[in-house]
């Protein structure tokens, strides 16, 4: 990161590289703490009640106020460029987050946490909440409408059932599997008309989006190529794009922004790193490397925004504590 600085400054390097020792320092803190992984699990499962109390009243009131002590931005279904889904353009719930699709990873890993919190703690008060988050998150999931979280819940629901299908003492952590299948069945027959209809491309900006994403992996390279080797510095990647007429927005992959904003320089640190990372890590390594795998080549906000980068902290953390329980 700092290479890529040195060689190529940006007004946004300085944001990029405070978030970036703000998380470290969070991993830190943890590891210095020895927080233990149920305690890590407890405190991510229950800063998500109020997302989830955020979503679902959202979407039931089909607006979101502007609070800038939250810093949630005004979202109104009517007004072009929001996230809605349909032809009768129902709002997505945004949460606290800036788009659905970061809401509904948030969600997705709660549901993975809610499981892990299930199977590895005993006492009455982690149960109790853990039966409460594994009814409500899916719920929120839903209303968020999110493809690739679908996508990611599934996966966790699937992994977890045949894991514990074949565990004689976990017979228990099915029943709440069920618990949260049953609960995205329930809450998706409301809205079921919109559900399936983000099973194809409906509404305008739908389209733009999927687009964007076809279009970026063969037009990035023209552009890359400029600043081949450290890139045209962090934070530029939205930029640089409008300056090359391919849209508005970061290239809709972690490995293009990555390509676009640290060059090759990134590229092989990225690579590098991945492999470590697979190299070193155990089998919740590879399930959550496997969950994060389809955000990071489907989206940008793993990157380019803050409640992304975060996630990534969170897997860091859970990651470090294995090592330190061992």
């Amino acid at each position: 990161m700092l290479i890529s600085v040195a060689a190529s400054p940006t007004q946004y390097a300085l944001q990029i590289i405070a978030q970036g020792l703000a998380i470290a320092c969070l991993v830190d803190v943890l590891r210095r703490a020895q927080a233990t992984r149920t305690e890590i699990a407890t405190w991510f499962i229950l800063s998500l009640i109020p997302q989830v109390w955020l979503a679902v009243t959202q979407f039931d009131a089909q607006h979101i106020r502007a609070n800038s002590w939250l810093g949630i931005a005004a979202q109104n279904p009517a007004t072009p460029g929001v996230s809605v889904v349909g032809e009768q353009r129902v709002l997505r719930a945004y949460a606290g987050f800036p788009h659905p699709n970061i809401a509904g990873i948030w969600f997705a890993m709660g549901i993975a946490a809610v499981f892990w919190l299930a199977r590895n703690s005993h006492t009455r008060q982690h149960l109790l909440l853990a039966w409460i988050m594994a009814g409500a998150l899916p719920i929120a999931l839903i209303v968020t409408f999110s493809r690739t979280a679908f996508v990611a819940a599934a996966l966790i629901c699937t992994m977890v059932f045949v894991w514990a299908l074949y565990q004689k003492t976990d017979k228990y952590l099915l029943r709440m599997v069920a618990l949260t299948i049953v609960c995205g069945l329930v809450a998706s027959i409301p809205v079921l008309p919109q559900f399936m209809g983000r099973l194809k491309i409906e509404t305008a900006l739908e389209e733009r989006s999927l687009n964007e994403r076809k279009t970026a992996w063969a037009s990035l390279w023209p552009v890359a190529s400029d600043a081949l080797f450290a890139g045209h510095g962090l934070g530029s990647a939205a930029s640089v794009m409008q300056r090359n007429h391919q849209g508005s927005q970061p290239p809709h992959a972690v490995p293009l922004i990555v390509m676009l904003e640290s060059g090759l320089l990134g590229v092989v640190a990225m690579i590098l790193t991945f492999w470590l990372a697979w190299h070193y890590g155990d089998m919740t390594d590879w399930a959550l490397f496997v969950i994060m795998l389809l955000p990071a080549i489907t989206d940008h906000f793993l990157w380019s925004l803050w409640s992304g980068q975060l996630l990534i902290g969170y897997c860091v953390i859970w990651s470090m504590r294995k090592r330190a329980e061992d």
